[in-house]
């Protein structure tokens, strides 16, 4: 007879492989490559069954397939209880929230029939028929809002304000740096130019000074030698 402890952790182990089961069987095979189509000949990592588990919540959910593996692995948790830390009721609950907004808003984003599924657009129509696209957006919007703030304590718009606070200031120092950068190079290229201009400009070259040698003889010495020859002349004596 198995124990209760016993019953808890085989209840564990069995949602466990199950997710881990339904998640593969999610996994498209072209995330191998080349090499998907040859190890998986049946298209689905999980063979036949795993193709057809895998095309009926696609059918039904869409893209909000994937909340499937994680609510099954929420139970298992909470069911062994290996991780008692974690709020695996919360958590679920906003997962399963997540379950049923995620397909109408991709709905409403004008998403595909694969992508939203039966429930997408049995929960998206109605709402952009009374709404229209942008206030049926405006709904699930607020819709998130509530349910993270309801399950999880987080409010995802005052994370969006804080963020956008965050990117301004990074966004202004940003900006003071890159105009200190300019007024800088500004600077370096104004301090270049001149010196450039500074190079280019000819220095005048000084001419040659001629130096006038002075005559042998000064210009004064001419008078007296002027005035010897006449006195010369006078002092000859005249012949009768």
């Amino acid at each position: 007879m198995l124990t209760k402890e016993q019953q808890k952790e085989l209840l564990g182990v069995g949602l466990l492989a199950l997710a881990l089961f339904v998640g593969l069987a999610l996994l498209p095979v072209a995330v191998f490559g080349e090499s998907g189509p040859r190890w998986f000949p049946s298209g689905n990592t999980m063979g036949v069954v795993g193709g057809v588990v895998a095309g009926a919540l696609i059918a039904g959910l869409g893209a909000a397939a994937v909340c499937v593996p994680v609510l099954l692995a929420l139970g298992g948790l909470r069911a062994a209880a290996w991780w008692e830390d974690l709020p695996t009721v919360r958590v679920g609950i906003f997962v399963l929230g997540l379950l049923f907004l995620l397909p109408a808003a991709v709905y409403v984003a004008g998403g595909g029939p694969p992508n939203h599924g039966a429930l997408g657009r049995w929960t998206g129509e109605p709402l952009v028929a009374a709404f229209g696209w942008l206030g049926a957006g405006l709904v699930l919007g607020a819709g998130f809002a509530l349910l993270s703030v309801g399950t999880l304590a987080w409010n995802p718009l005052r994370a969006a304000a804080s963020a956008l606070g965050r990117g301004g200031t990074l966004l202004g120092r940003m900006l003071r740096w890159l105009a200190a950068l300019a007024s800088r190079l500004k600077e370096r290229i104004g301090d270049a130019f001149a010196r450039g201009v500074s190079d280019a400009t000819p220095v005048p070259r000084e001419e040659p000074r001629v130096v006038e040698q002075a005559s042998a003889v000064p210009p004064e010495s001419a008078e007296p030698v002027e005035g010897i020859r006449v006195a010369a002349v006078a002092e000859r004596p005249r012949h009768a």
